[in-house]
């Protein structure tokens, strides 16, 4: 567990939603050659091949989390069919089949990034910790470093467990200079920042990461002495 009071240099943690078990595995050598940790969320009914990919990963020293059954948006179907409704359509088939399988998982990221504070007060009794974003579709030119909702000062991250990130990919217009301004922020004023994406891969799509352009932010990170951290790394 990272104690907060003696970071000096920022937090950056890196996520990745979908399930997309071969790319995230095939990272796995990526990012333990920074010594870096990701958190990465899971939809669907969880066959047996997402299961190994979750023992892996978090053998690997990662932190997994759910992203809902069915992938629908929270505040929508708790406003329209109830708190139990969405519990019981969304949440508790997945988390049968992980106590099943003896799997702990105390994360969820929430799908389209759609919450609000009823939806975390009926999800605060099964996770510890939520992933939302900002923006969901940046205008060109969006400056990351310039969104104060982007970073959290190291008192901050201590007192919420909503961690808000920026989308990277070809459909949140990301490019290597926007999120290198963004790392050196956070590095330079001991800051707290999360990043969003899907499938890691050399030939990404839309709403996934470049392995490339992950090997250049890993490294970035890594050179600023920030720590790159999943979310069972923090308090």
């Amino acid at each position: 567990m990272i104690d907060l009071k003696k970071i000096t240099r920022g937090i950056v943690l890196f996520t990745f939603d979908d399930g997309w078990t071969d790319q995230w595995l095939d990272c796995i050598p990526l990012f333990q050659e920074f010594n870096a940790h990701a958190t990465f969320f899971y939809p669907g009914p969880l066959p047996e091949k997402d299961l190994d990919g979750i023992k892996k990963l978090q053998k690997a020293g990662h932190s997994v989390g759910l992203h809902a059954l069915k992938h629908l948006n929270a505040d929508e179907f708790v406003a329209e069919h109830g708190e139990t409704a969405y519990l019981e359509a969304e949440i508790f088939p997945q988390m049968k089949v992980l106590e099943s399988a003896g799997i702990k998982v105390e994360n969820f990221a929430y799908p389209n990034n759609q919450r609000n504070e009823e939806t975390d007060k009926v999800l605060m009794p099964y996770f510890k910790k939520f992933r939302a974003g900002l923006p969901s579709k940046p205008e060109k030119g969006y400056d990351i470093s310039a969104q104060p909702d982007a970073f959290l000062t190291m008192e901050e991250a201590g007192k919420t467990n909503l961690y808000c990130g920026n989308g990277i990919g070809e459909y949140y217009l990301s490019t290597f200079e926007n999120l290198e301004k963004a790392l050196k922020k956070a590095a330079e004023e001991n800051l707290r920042l999360t990043f969003f994406s899907h499938g890691i891969s050399e030939e990404p799509n839309q709403i996934s990461m470049n392995k490339t352009l992950l090997r250049k932010c890993l490294q970035t990170a890594s050179d600023l002495g920030m720590q790159i951290a999943g979310f069972d790394d923090l308090p």
